[in-house]
């Protein structure tokens, strides 16, 4: 950004199975989050953030003061062309929204969709900061942020398949129809989850890992596949980043 990239994308990792708790909110106490949150000057407390004006006060949690290179003031960024990318059939509207607000409540939707943990902001205005070089008389930037947790529907299938789930005849789906888009999660625990934390089975148990700058060595080589295939599935399956990066071949003649 501070060399005038009018895109960028961020990759979040570390989040284990969900950066969502039990309540559905956002816990920001993972280093990562603090990091992203820190770009727009929010200041974590209690496992919630405080979205602050666009200069933070004195006193605040040192990161922010240096970090934040985004405005966060309300409605700082571009509300329609953002809502056209995020959901170009149906009518949606972040009116009243700070940046920040937007892109949790994007993720948000995605986690009860069972979709991929991705959000956009198109036309985030930057400010100035003297420490990474930004300037408010820059273009605006198109920021996109992938959550890497696995998704809830990538688990799905992963749980309904006998080759890899020796008791998939047993499972109980969360969606009550697997294969179709649904509005939000059953309230009721799938059984017999490979990806349980008490009773999973090896390599999906605890899947992903949360290991303090991800060494591979640690990993055993289904659980380093493992990823791979998270990954291939959260950039294969996201609506959003599928209208982001994909564009119409060029017309020949």
């Amino acid at each position: 950004v501070a060399q005038g990239a009018r895109k960028a994308t961020a990759v979040i990792t570390n989040l284990g199975q969900s950066p969502f708790g039990p309540n559905g909110n956002l816990e920001v106490h993972n280093a990562n989050i603090l990091a992203l949150l820190s770009l727009f000057g929010a200041t974590p407390s209690n496992k919630k953030f405080f979205p602050l004006p666009n200069r933070t006060p004195a006193g605040a949690w040192g990161p922010t003061i240096m970090n934040q290179i985004f405005d966060n003031d309300v409605e700082s960024f571009d509300l329609d062309g953002t809502a056209k990318l995020v959901s170009p059939q149906e009518e949606v509207s972040f009116k009243g929204m700070r940046p920040l607000d937007c892109l949790v409540c994007q993720m948000k939707e995605c986690y009860k969709r069972g979709e991929p943990l991705v959000a956009t902001l198109k036309g985030l205005k930057v400010i100035d900061n003297t420490y990474y070089g930004t300037h408010s008389s820059q273009d605006c930037v198109e920021l996109t942020v992938i959550f890497y947790a696995p998704p809830k529907r990538w688990m799905d299938l992963i749980n309904r398949n006998p080759d890899l789930n020796p008791k998939a005849h047993c499972y109980i789906s969360e969606y009550h129809c697997p294969d179709e888009v649904v509005t939000g999660m059953s309230p009721y625990a799938p059984k017999y989850n490979v990806f349980d934390q008490k009773d999973g089975k090896a390599p999906y148990k605890n899947f992903p890992p949360q290991i303090d700058a991800l060494p591979v060595k640690a990993l055993s080589y289904p659980e380093v596949n493992l990823f791979g295939f998270c990954g291939d599935y959260i950039v294969q399956y996201s609506p959003l980043l599928d209208r982001l990066f994909t564009s119409e071949p060029p017309r020949l003649g």
